[in-house]
């Protein structure tokens, strides 16, 4: 797990469907739509076809305090 100014990010190399190491499809795009920092990219799998991004963020942790009801 990295940090890409305040976004956790982790990194996603091989196909989330049949374990295929991902080729890259496009690397060092902006994200224009919410305005995320940093470099984004996108791994394809050679075997099975599918695309994702990687790095991909992490969910954020709620901000709850459970313990102040």
């Amino acid at each position: 797990m990295s940090d890409r100014a305040g976004i956790a990010v982790e990194q996603v190399p091989v196909c989330l469907l049949c374990g295929s190491r991902g080729q890259p499809l496009y690397e060092s795009l902006s994200d224009r739509m919410f305005d995320a920092p940093g470099a984004w990219g996108y791994l394809q799998c050679p075997g099975c076809g599918l695309a994702w991004l990687n790095p991909r963020p992490l969910p954020a942790p709620p901000n709850v305090d459970l313990r102040n009801g």
